[in-house]
Formats: structure tokens, C-alpha cells, sequence
């Protein structure tokens, strides 16, 4: 499996985005970040001076788990709600 660093651009704005390409895919799907900001791995800053920042990975987590069944998956950054 190999994950390919990309930057797409959406609306004139060029994002952090990777590809996770298994060796034989049979499938792709393209994850949209949900809401708040959040990285490429699904990681979140803290939205107030003193909030810890949490770092589930969860969209990296889902990406490889997709990949390791044939799905490639596209998955990118999100900056603002």
C-alpha cells in the first residue's frame, strides 16, 4: 500500500490532501472531512486559547482500514467550519 502526498485545489484553495493506493484496488472512495478544522490524518486544533488539541487520527485509521480491503481513498485537510 502506498500513501502519495497530493494538493488539490477546492475553491482556489490548495489543500494538504493523501492518497492511499493498496496494490490491487477494486475501488475508491473519496473522504470529506466532517466539521471543524482538521488535518489530512483527522487531527483538530484547539479552537480556544487553552483547549487541548486532539489527535484521534480517525480519518487516517479509516483510510488505511479501507486500503487493506482494495479501496483507495482520498482523503484531504479542512480549514474553517
Amino acid at each position: 500500500m502506498e500513501e502519495i502526498k497530493i494538493t488539490p485545489v477546492i475553491d482556489g484553495l490548495q489543500l494538504p490532501g493523501i492518497l492511499v493506493m493498496p496494490e490491487h484496488p477494486v475501488a475508491s472512495i473519496l473522504l470529506i472531512p466532517g466539521s471543524l478544522n482538521s488535518d489530512v490524518d483527522g487531527n483538530f486544533a484547539p479552537m480556544f486559547p487553552g483547549q487541548p488539541s486532539a489527535a484521534p487520527h480517525a480519518y487516517k485509521d479509516l483510510a488505511l482500514q479501507l486500503a487493506s480491503h482494495g479501496i483507495a481513498v482520498l482523503r484531504y485537510a479542512k480549514s474553517g467550519p
